[in-house]
């Protein structure tokens, strides 16, 4: 154990061991009252730690969950470091011996104690912003999620020493700060891989409604899950969770056409045109129009049935700042308010 622990303060000096008792005292015992969330390892706790909130993940004593994989999440965490990408801070990592009844006895019993802790995003998660019918938030805020989330996702999938696949994208492990900047978060149902792009796993992780077939099915694991999930993301953002069923149901209708694709985009332009036009001092315009267009169309595209016709990160990316590029130019020519600018910088 203290070899571990060691091994883990030694290599990552930046995420600093945080003793129990102090995150006992910063989230009033693990209370329900600081409990903000949780997640299929843990749940999450606020406190404040040094004069700044965080977010403290008390991980559960299950079985499974041993030194190996908690030191295997503690340094795929440790290992990413973006703006769109929660940060983590610190770890705790303690054994407690406690008397417990054991086929009528009292005996001393070992019990390990494991947290990490994280930035505490104000804005709390993106699933808290998406109404039945669209993100509650105006466009522009919109697309700024949308975009930094790629970012995030491009990040985690080009890898630096290795390659991540979250497995379970969705707006709930979407975190937004103050700013309603985007942060991917909970990693514990992710799955750290080699240079290899596709792999095959035995048991399934992930959120019903945000899995492709391919992994529903045969447990098949590439970039293309995420990209999936990416997809349904953006579609609740844009149409909503109906929205997003509407549209899956006439994908598998006989008579589905590009027409109806069509007339679908032309219904997310329209409501995004009459819920902004109703903001007091916007002007919608024909950035808008590129902007929406461009998101909803990607975003069907990550959807598709056959991984092969998704795209990857890389080409979203490059089409995102051909996006701001066109935008740019268009607004240089006509400038619009500058709460619009800033967002496609």
């Amino acid at each position: 154990m203290e070899y571990m622990l060691e091994k883990m303060s030694s290599s990552d000096k930046e995420a600093k061991p945080i003793q129990l008792h102090l995150l006992k005292t910063i989230t009033e015992d693990f209370s329900e009252k600081m409990k903000v969330g949780s997640g299929g390892y843990g749940e999450v706790y606020k406190g404040v730690l040094n004069g700044d909130e965080i977010a403290v993940k008390k991980l559960f004593p299950v079985p499974g969950l041993n030194d190996e994989a908690f030191e295997n999440e503690f340094r795929h965490l440790k290992k990413v470091q973006h703006k769109n990408i929660i940060r983590m801070i610190g770890y705790c990592y303690e054994i407690a011996h406690k008397d417990v009844e054991y086929e009528g006895k009292l005996v001393f019993s070992a019990v390990i104690e494991r947290a990490l802790c994280f930035e505490y995003m104000k804005g709390g998660s993106l699933a808290k912003h998406i109404s039945d019918e669209s993100c509650i938030l105006d466009w522009p805020t919109t697309y700024k999620i949308i975009h930094g989330t790629c970012e995030g996702l491009h990040y985690l999938h080009k890898g630096q020493v290795q390659k991540f696949f979250h497995l379970d994208l969705k707006p709930d492990n979407v975190l937004l700060d103050e700013n309603f900047v985007p942060k991917i978060g909970d990693f514990g149902l992710s799955k750290l891989f080699g240079t290899s792009y596709t792999h095959q796993i035995s048991s399934m992780k992930g959120t019903v409604g945000f899995m492709p077939q391919e992994y529903i099915h045969n447990r098949k694991v590439s970039p293309k899950n995420d990209v999936f999930s990416l997809g349904v993301i953006i579609f609740h953002m844009m149409a909503g969770e109906k929205g997003y069923g509407d549209y899956w149901d006439a994908r598998r209708r006989p008579n589905f056409s590009k027409r109806i694709q069509q007339d679908f985009i032309d219904s997310v332009q329209e409501y995004w045109k009459t819920k902004m036009q109703a903001t007091e001092s916007y002007r919608w315009d024909e950035t808008d129009i590129l902007g929406v267009t461009k998101c909803i169309n990607m975003a069907m595209r990550c959807v598709e049935d056959d991984r092969d016709n998704r795209p990857y990160m890389t080409e979203i990316i490059s089409e995102l700042k051909e996006l701001d590029s066109k935008v740019e130019e268009m607004l240089n020519k006509d400038p619009k308010p500058t709460i619009h600018q800033l967002v496609y910088i």
